[in-house]
């Protein structure tokens, strides 16, 4: 087409045109009209000249009053001369001309077409609100993370504000668009920042579920409350090993509202926001909650109805609270829990003032030894119950140390002639004598006769409560399952595998194996020689061990581990998220919906994951046909194509007329 426009018709003075009778006489076309109007171009099959720019760039049809020259050739060569002089000065050969004039300089490469000119525009326009949005969701990301509420009473002096005015300062696109950009299109509405907020917890979210769909199996914790708005929530939690990173987590997901707090409604709810999650329920292997009746109930609980649908999920209850239940109902011996109601009422006489708060506090500093007393008030054990990476092997182990231990000191009079000289130097601090109580026939706490006052405590109150203590740490924290037989395939019990123990694991766990018992009885031979033989210390937990286990020569050897390393221990991972949520979710913050609230949780507990801003603007970009402002612009190829239609067209007018060009 451009050569159509340029060309030149270097030999028309040797072209005869043909004559044509026209007011009595014979005229012809004459060479020197081409010569000095390169634009003219002659046409064989019509015999008339016409305007190539006009032809092309007017769009005038044979209906047209300006259609000479244009959309119908000159034939008449009588009043040829003056029709083109005219046509010269004329607005459409001027406008034509100009037309033709810049496609050619767009076809070489001079200029941009329209498409490019406009892309170049609409691609400014994308980078800017581009630019925008990635401060918006970086000052919506800091305020998540470090729970700082974003709104308040008035938008205008919330947080939120606040942090991106003071981006504005270093930020010239940001000033610029919140001073005077369209109202409508600030993307800081309460509506765009729930949207951006579920955003960022949706990444956070896909990212642990991928990690747990990439595990073997998962377990499954999960535990309600009641936020600031007397709204019931539900935390849910996923317990997995990451092999990528060879480590064990538990990993907050969502928080979700529950219309009801039955165990049918906690289920369906459950499992409707895992699956929602996009969770492979297939492998769920382990459900953990506390001891409620709704969650742990044996026919109608939470744990009841999730086996009826997943029968390989077996239930735990959570050990941390079954620490703290042996302990409480050990107390609950008479005399026992007369001293602790003692020690309640004189807590109550500080707390409830706060002088003599301050008074007690500085006596503790004054005292060193006291205040070394209170900071050893943690208990260790239920510090190892509340850490993620801990086992049901290594709890049970650590609780039967402990059941051992405090049953020795339970047997060793000199552990009790020592706590009894103890309370009698602390007595004795506050001018009270060690005593027997008045004999009589009391029948309401226990009263066995004694000869000293030492003797007399020792039978009636610390050995009930060492021995109700005993009995519930092994009822609660020993009680054992079908799946504690695989801890004999660790390093350190490997020894005791034998081949009845090889039969039982393998009834246990055959559905989740790869291979039939006969391989597997064979694999775990060669386990056995291999531990055995290893002359390094043996690792005590089966996190260590599958970080060492070569998986491609023991593939179910580590399916057995990745198993019971999936069973959740306690509940405190759901625990800590409800703490989060008291602090995300306050009474001044108490109009938060569930989802915002998910959203902000996941940002706020899952602090220290990266999160793209681009990648967050890209997902919003994708949402609700945004991609006019935020998403990068492409040529179309429904463009291009209709520019080659178009040249394709004017070329196949140009044969058809039989057009002269050279």
């Amino acid at each position: 087409m451009a050569q159509l426009l340029n060309a030149k018709w270097d030999s028309v003075h040797h072209y005869a045109f043909p004559s044509k009778y026209v007011g009595g006489k014979f005229r012809k076309i004459q060479f020197r009209w081409f010569v000095d109007n390169t634009w003219l171009r002659y046409s064989t099959s019509k015999q008339g000249v016409y305007c190539a720019p006009c032809f092309l760039f007017s769009g005038k049809d044979e209906n047209s009053k300006q259609k000479s020259l244009a959309a119908v050739p000159l034939v008449d060569p009588s009043n040829i001369g003056k029709t083109i002089q005219a046509h010269a000065v004329s607005k459409l050969h001027r406008e034509s001309c100009e037309a033709a004039h810049n496609f050619i300089s767009v076809m070489t490469g001079d200029k941009k077409d329209i498409v490019c000119s406009l892309s170049s525009a609409h691609k400014q326009t994308v980078e800017k609100n581009r630019k925008i949005l990635v401060a918006i969701v970086d000052s919506l990301i800091l305020c998540g993370r470090q729970n700082i509420a974003i709104r308040g009473h008035q938008d205008d002096r919330s947080n939120f504000a606040a942090i991106l005015q003071l981006q504005a300062k270093h930020n010239t696109v940001l000033r610029d668009h919140l001073e005077h950009g369209n109202p409508r299109t600030k993307y800081t509405s309460p509506e765009i920042q729930n949207e951006l907020i579920s955003i960022c917890g949706e990444i956070i979210s896909k990212t642990i579920v991928e990690a747990c769909n990439a595990a073997p199996f998962f377990g499954f914790i999960a535990d309600e409350a009641t936020d600031a708005a007397t709204m019931e929530q539900m935390a849910i939690v996923l317990r997995y090993y990451d092999s990528a990173r060879s480590r064990v987590y538990e990993d907050f997901l969502c928080y979700a509202n529950c219309s009801a707090t039955t165990g049918e409604a906690l289920a369906n709810a459950f499992l409707e926001n895992l699956e929602t999650a996009g969770v492979n329920l297939q492998k769920m292997r382990g459900q953990g909650y506390d001891g409620a009746a709704n969650m742990a109930g044996q026919y109608r609980g939470v744990q009841a109805r999730i086996r009826q649908i997943f029968p390989k999920a077996l239930y735990t209850h959570c050990k941390a609270h079954s620490l703290n239940l042996a302990i409480v109902h050990a107390s609950k011996e008479p005399l026992a829990r007369n001293m602790m109601g003692t020690v309640q009422e004189i807590a109550f006489l500080f707390d409830y003032s706060a002088k003599r708060l301050l008074q007690f506090q500085a006596s503790l500093v004054e005292i060193d030894q006291e205040r070394v007393e209170m900071d050893k008030r943690s208990v260790q054990l239920s510090k190892l119950l509340q850490s993620t990476t801990c086992d049901l092997v290594q709890a049970a182990t650590e609780a039967e140390v402990i059941k051992t231990q405090v049953t020795a000191e339970r047997n060793d009079p000199l552990v009790w002639d020592a706590l009894y000289e103890k309370a009698v130097s602390m007595a004795d601090s506050v001018d009270v004598q060690p005593s027997l109580p008045r004999g009589g026939r009391q029948k309401n706490r226990p009263n066995a006769p004694a000869q000293t006052p030492s003797e007399y405590w020792r039978i009636n109150m610390y050995l009930p409560f060492v021995d109700h203590l005993v009995s519930k740490i092994e009822n609660r924290l020993l009680q054992n399952n079908e799946r504690y037989v695989i801890q004999f395939l660790l390093p350190d019990r490997v020894v005791n595998l034998d081949r009845q123990r090889m039969d039982e694991i393998y009834s246990v766990v055959q559905e989740d194996l790869v291979d039939d018992q006969e391989t597997f009885l064979r694999e775990c031979g060669r386990w056995k020689t291999r531990c055995e033989s290893l002359l390094l210390q043996a690792p005590s937990t089966i996190e260590n061990v599958l970080q060492d286990l070569p998986t491609e020569l023991y593939p179910n050897v580590s399916r057995c581990l990745h198993l019971l390393l999936s069973m959740p221990v306690s509940t405190a991972s759901a625990e800590r998220s409800f703490s989060s949520m008291r602090r995300l979710k306050t009474f001044l913050r108490s109009t938060m919906t569930t989802a915002r609230l998910s959203g902000l949780g996941l940002l706020h507990i899952h602090r220290d994951r990266e999160i793209q801003a681009d990648v967050v603007v890209d997902t919003f970009a994708r949402r609700k046909n945004r991609h006019h402002c935020v998403a990068a612009a492409k040529l179309s190829p429904v463009s291009l194509a209709g520019g080659v239609q178009l040249v394709a067209a004017f070329e196949h007018e140009f044969e058809r007329n039989k057009i002269k060009t050279t």
